[in-house]
């Protein structure tokens, strides 16, 4: 996505809802938009999708988000099963887990069935618009596992850190959005990223300002890697 904080919370929504109106409005909520996306998160009805068509692997970037069609059956509780198109953006490693045949969990519109938002395993919250006064950041929460398997190593200097006030699923770690600034062999200079990230539980000294972390890295999508920067501490 949240991917998506008490900080100026109610002013980021504005600046969603006004960046996000004219894809709203001229695609009728296709593809999804990242204020939509925060709703359907917080208000919208949790269902099962089984992938009947997505889009080729050809022209599917593997480091930036792509933008595609899928044909879904979804069934909620209680419901009959019905068919419908959802445009959506994804990762690759998002594509691999929506192919035809395979079952991923939705957030459906309570008011209008058809407005379906794909949410593959792993994933944790919507991505956040980035606020108009901070235009270099990476607000988003993304789910870690393949980043940290596929991406690119660096260091990261903590700038700041600040809790979310939101808990990782199952568990007692906290979310906390982090400012980095990050240093690899290889990149010209560094570079800053601002993301949420889910912190383990006793691990929350780690993010504070000045601390270093062992991270992965794609393209703009940034994760800790937790095992590395705690010598096996915490996972």
């Amino acid at each position: 996505m949240g991917k998506w904080i008490d900080r100026a919370r109610k002013l980021d929504r504005t600046v969603e809802r006004i960046a996000d109106l004219p894809a709203n409005l001229v695609g009728r909520g296709r593809p999804v938009s990242d204020s939509a996306k925060r709703d359907l998160w917080e208000k919208g009805l949790t269902g099962t999708a089984t992938i009947v068509k997505a889009p080729s692997k050809h022209g599917v970037s593997q480091v930036k988000p792509n933008l595609g069609r899928f044909t879904v059956r979804v069934q909620l509780a209680g419901d009959e099963l019905y068919e419908t198109e959802v445009w959506q953006e994804f990762m690759a490693d998002e594509w691999e887990q929506m192919q035809p045949g395979m079952e991923v969990a939705c957030k459906v519109d309570p008011e209008n069935h058809e407005l379906v938002w794909l949410t593959p395993t792993g994933f944790q919250e919507p991505a956040r618009t980035k606020s108009l006064f901070s235009a270099n950041r990476q607000d988003r929460i993304t789910d870690s596992s393949q980043l940290l398997a596929t991406g690119s190593r660096a260091t990261a200097e903590v700038l700041s850190s600040e809790p979310m006030g939101k808990k990782a699923p199952g568990t007692d770690d906290e979310f906390f959005l982090l400012d980095l600034e990050l240093t690899a062999d290889g990149e010209p200079k560094p570079w800053r990223a601002n993301f949420g990230q889910r912190v383990p539980k006793g691990a929350e000294g780690m993010v504070a300002r000045g601390e270093r972390l062992q991270v992965a890295y794609q393209g703009d999508l940034v994760a800790v890697d937790w095992p590395a920067t705690s010598d096996g501490r915490y996972q």
